[in-house]
């Protein structure tokens, strides 16, 4: 997350960086639902568009530490919605180096002027604009921290304007490797992937639940 502050002349008065937590109440709805509506499910153009990912934005006062079990903020301030909102950066690659598929989006979400008027210290973005309470799902949440990653808090007056950017960046190597044991022998291995096309590698890992990949992987004695 970025956090920016700017005065009623547009200039940067703040500007915070605090690292994000995807909690699992986002994942477990996104495996309910039907492979045609998995927002992975028809390969990385679909992903990039970001729409299903995180549409509204919310800061509060909180100051529990996120964990995976969060499905809210501790305590909204402000939220704001998709409709102000404007995707900042968009993209994938193949790196042929590490032998894996990146991809970042980043999206930003802009309150009004005065919109936000407090001491914000945590923050989450939804992937659903339709509502403006504090769920519908949590996608990611955050607290406010310094440049030593301890918790602080951002003060925004009735004469600022708050910007809030998300940015997700994965990387999904092709192969693994690593060791198992079977009676006492201890066996190395190296997994790689069936499919070599970008695609249809979203279409299979990506775009699918655990329980539902199919040919995902080929495993031998390395």
């Amino acid at each position: 997350f970025t956090l920016t502050v700017l005065n009623k002349n547009g200039r940067i008065k703040l500007k915070n960086e605090s690292p994000n937590l995807i909690v699992n109440a986002w994942l477990s709805q996104y495996c309910a639902l039907s492979n045609s509506t998995q927002i992975f499910n028809n390969g990385p153009n679909q992903f990039l568009s970001a729409w299903s990912l995180f549409n509204r934005a919310m800061i509060g006062t909180g100051s529990a530490a996120p964990t995976l079990s969060d499905t809210a903020l501790q305590n909204p301030l402000a939220t704001v919605n998709s409709s102000t909102s404007d995707v900042v950066q968009n993209s994938y690659i193949y790196d042929s180096v590490s032998d894996s598929f990146i991809f970042t989006i980043g999206k930003t979400l802009s309150f009004a002027l005065g919109g936000v008027v407090g001491n914000v210290s945590e923050v989450g973005v939804f992937s659903n604009s339709s509502s403006t309470g504090n769920s519908s799902p949590l996608f990611s949440r955050a607290l406010v921290t310094d440049a030593l990653g301890n918790p602080t808090t951002i003060t925004v007056t009735a004469e600022d304007q708050l910007v809030v950017t998300y940015t997700l960046t994965g990387i999904i190597p092709r192969s693994l490797s690593g060791t198992f044991v079977i009676g006492g022998v201890t066996y190395n291995y190296e997994m790689k992937r069936s499919q070599s096309d970008f695609s249809n590698f979203f279409n299979e890992v990506i775009g699918s639940c655990p329980s539902n990949i199919n040919n995902a992987v080929m495993l031998r004695d390395a």
